[in-house]
């Protein structure tokens, strides 16, 4: 696949999320909709639309919804 494993934990922000995509010239970001953590829910779909705008070379995200 040559697919490249990255995890960021969504406290940082998009910035560092952007950072890493950028890096990686990633054509494919993998994400959920939200994330729980302490019973607060983390709008991670929100992070990584933000993280990716203006990206070009990013073609597609994939999205596993959890939130119903």
């Amino acid at each position: 696949l040559g697919a490249i494993h990255s995890v960021v934990y969504a406290g940082l922000g998009s910035s560092a999320l952007r950072s890493r995509i950028e890096d990686a010239h990633a054509r494919v970001v993998v994400t959920s909709d939200v994330g729980y953590r302490r019973g607060k829910t983390t709008p991670l779909k929100a992070i990584v639309d933000e993280a990716v705008d203006g990206l070009d070379f990013v073609d597609t995200v994939v999205v596993h919804r959890r939130q119903t």
